[in-house]
């Protein structure tokens, strides 16, 4: 991916993650503790995805560089929340 698709990407699991978080706190002040708490686990996998892009683009982001890259971490271990929950995974 380019640094200006990282950053895009980046910005948009960040957006999620918060929304997600917001939305647990909507829930969890109608008293559904256990809804709110299922909300913050694709909140979790989202920062996650978002740690690992940014890890890989901080240097290319830093430098300027157009030159694209892959996160490596994101593409061995980052699956989509339906790939997560609906087939398991032995490590």
């Amino acid at each position: 991916m380019s640094p200006g698709e990282a950053r895009d990407s980046w910005k948009a699991l960040m957006d999620s993650a918060s929304a997600l978080i917001s939305d647990a706190h909507t829930v969890l002040s109608a008293e559904s503790c256990g809804r709110a708490k299922s909300l913050t686990v694709p909140a979790q996998e989202d920062l996650g995805k978002a740690l690992w892009i940014y890890e890989a683009s901080e240097r290319p982001w830093s430098e300027g560089s157009g030159t694209p890259f892959t996160a490596d971490a994101l593409e061995r271990q980052g699956r989509t929340h339906e790939e997560i929950h609906t087939s398991p995974r032995v490590r």
